[in-house]
């Protein structure tokens, strides 16, 4: 068994593991959350709201509580990147893994090759810019909350888009302004709320599928746990107006 490892930080720590018997082998990607004990259940939903974990466990102290999930990858089982989402260090774990083309359905193959090639971000695109998230990690230092910079970003939403990267919509996903405005007036839930629906919108010009409303749920559950962990606001909810 090889660990490689993707990262570990405080929220999440993420491995690909590989075990080789003879001429088969299993590939697994495991994520443990180590989370205070009252964000159990907001913990809880968000590992939970991904279709493609096999296994789920957690263990606790009186203060802490550590929910460890484990995805089985099988020959061809990897399929459209637009399935997943989730911290950045666990999507570019799965970006790693579809390095290995017995793992992809040939379907889809073309779909993470084409994701791949933007080494920058290895495939794995913020819906919070990392400009932005380095923003409020200024706010929350200037008032007093001490948070890892480097923790906040590999934690933070991402998702894989086909389009992220492209000139033509830079607009979309890289609106610093825009994004740090929404944040600071409506909270987090409204920021990702706006890019996921701008991003929905290239979708159905492009003729892709929209995001389903699983997969969408599934983001602000991660979002949520995101927030709750480092301390940003998740939802300061007013009417939005002229903002699209």
């Amino acid at each position: 068994m090889v660990f490689l490892p993707v990262g570990s930080y405080a929220q999440n720590a993420v491995g690909v593991f590989r075990a080789i018997r003879g001429i088969r082998s299993t590939t697994r990607i495991t994520r443990v959350a180590e989370v205070r004990i009252n964000n159990f259940w907001v913990a809880r939903d968000a590992l939970a709201s991904h279709r493609n974990y096999t296994n789920f466990d957690f263990t606790n102290t009186s203060s802490r509580i550590q929910l460890q999930v484990e995805q089985r990858i099988l020959a061809e089982q990897l399929k459209s990147p637009t399935t997943f989402y989730g911290p950045y260090n666990y999507m570019r774990a799965v970006s790693s893994v579809s390095r290995d083309q017995k793992l992809v359905n040939p379907r889809y193959a073309s779909a993470w090759k084409h994701l791949r090639q933007t080494e920058g971000y290895n495939g794995a695109h913020h819906l919070v810019m990392t400009s932005v998230i380095e923003r409020i990690h200024a706010d929350l230092k200037a008032s007093g909350h001490k948070v890892s910079l480097s923790d906040l970003k590999n934690n933070a939403p991402c998702i894989f888009h086909p389009f992220h990267g492209r000139p033509e919509y830079q607009h979309i996903f890289h609106n610093l302004e825009e994004q740090y405005t929404i944040y600071s007036e409506h909270g987090m839930r409204a920021l990702i709320v706006h890019q996921l629906e701008l991003i929905n919108d290239i979708n159905i010009q492009i003729g892709l599928e929209p995001m389903p409303d699983w997969y969408i749920d599934g983001i602000l559950k991660e979002t949520k746990l995101w927030c709750d962990h480092f301390g940003l606001v998740y939802d300061n909810w007013v009417p939005m107006e002229g903002i699209k």
